[in-house]
Order: C-alpha cells, then structure tokens, then sequence
C-alpha cells in the first residue's frame, strides 16, 4: 500500500507548494511546504503510517500533528464537513436503491433439507463471511444497506427505515465533536441483534453477558456481525421460518 500511494507524495508537495503566496522567501517557502505537506499526508496516510515510513521529526509542531490527528479531523471546516455528509448520504442511497432492484428474496430449500435446519443458535459463524460472498460484499461496502435488507426480512423494521436510521447515525458521526455518535450506532445495532435471538430463541438472549458480547463485536467487527445476522436470517428465509414468511413480497 505504501508503494501505491508512493506517487502522490510529489503531488502533495506541488499542491502545498500552490498554496503559499508568492512573495514568501526561500527559507520560509521550504518549511511552510514542509507543513503544508506534512498536514495533507497525514489526511492520506494516517500518522501511523507517516511515522514507519519517515521516522520521528525532530520538529514538535510536525509531532503534533502526527500524534494528535483527532484535532486535524475536528478542525475540518463546515463546507467540508456538509460535502462529506452529502457524497456519503448519495452514495448510500445508490446502493440501497441497487440493492432494491438487484437482490430478490431467497429461494425456498426443498422440504427435506429445511425440516434438519435449526435455527435456534447461529447458522455461521462470526467470521464465515466468505462462505456468502454476496453478503460479504454487501456488509463490507455498505452494511446500512445490508442490515436494513436483514431487518425487512424478519419484519423488525422496513428497509427504508433501517436505512435512514444508520445513515442518520452514520452523518451525525461525521460531525467534528459528535464522534461519540458511534456508540449510539453500536447500541442500535447489538440491541436488534439481541432482538434476532429472541426471534429465533436463541439462548442467552436478553442476558447481560450475551449483550456484553455483542456491543464489543459489533464495535469490533461492525461488518462481521451484520454478515452473520444477514447469513442466517438469509437461511430462515429459505426454510420458511414463520417470521419471514410472513414478510415474504
């Protein structure tokens, strides 16, 4: 990856460079490109990545700015910010509506295979999520859609309502000084996974420790835990479970 991005670097230091004004000095010209430059690596890279490649500076502001990237990503300004929120906001709506028009309800298993399927503990695993590639792909690259998919299908809300829910959250943590949106988000999602336990009773719903286990995976692995609950309400859906039979369009 650091090769990849490699390329950009002279790019960076010409558009720092433009950015300064013209009557600048020689000497103030090279460190305020220095810094210029410095700032928009670390929104590429991260400051992670800046120090494996390039070392500790002995310059402390440049420290600064690669330990404390929080504050970088809270001075964004308001323009910025709303341009964000909007491209993320139509790009999430494109998908759902892709999703809408290109994913159809499972099809039934036959009668033999249905009646062995047990549904009262989860049919995959956590991190089975290549045994489903469709999913995969869809909880990967945008699982509000995914998890609205989830939720339509076993009747705990519609599509467009999960949607907007999570793309609500999602928008809100965006906001420099919201970042504790997230959590909220978290909640939402490991309440209505403990919601598909007692759907299916599962054992341990509802029980403090399973809760527990839920909200640091979900906050672990978001995508994971949303493209095992999509796997196996995918396979009631195959079987007729009666709660999204009922669901069926």
């Amino acid at each position: 990856m650091v090769f990849m991005r490699a390329p950009l670097l002279g790019l960076i230091m010409l558009v720092a460079a433009d950015q300064l004004p013209e009557n600048s000095d020689s000497e103030s010209t090279a460190d305020d490109v220095a810094h210029m430059s410095l700032k928009l690596m670390q929104r590429q890279f991260g400051p992670k990545l800046l120090l494996q490649v390039f070392g500790r500076p002995d310059d402390s502001t440049s420290m600064k700015l690669l330990q404390d990237p929080v504050s970088d990503w809270n001075d964004r300004s308001g323009p910025s910010v709303i341009s964000e929120m909007a491209i993320a906001a139509i790009f999430c709506i494109i998908f759902a509506l892709v999703y809408r028009s290109c994913v159809s309800w499972p099809e039934a298993l036959p009668a033999g295979e249905a009646e062995r399927v047990k549904l009262d503990r989860w049919s995959t695993g956590p991190f089975d999520c290549f045994s489903d590639m469709s999913i995969c792909l869809w909880s990967c690259c945008c699982p509000a859609v995914r998890w609205a998919g989830t939720m339509e299908m076993v009747g705990l809300m519609s599509f467009w309502s999960a949607v907007f829910l999570l793309l609500a959250l999602e928008l809100l943590g965006m906001v420099p000084g919201l970042g504790l949106v997230y959590i909220i988000f978290v909640g939402v999602i490991a309440y209505y996974r403990n919601q598909l336990r007692l759907t299916f009773g599962m054992n341990g719903s509802n029980e403090c420790s399973t809760l527990t286990g839920d909200a640091c995976f979900v906050c672990c692995c978001t995508c994971c835990a949303i493209s095992q609950e999509a796997r196996h309400v995918t396979l009631a859906a195959q079987v007729n479970h009666e709660q999204c039979a009922s669901n069926r369009p």
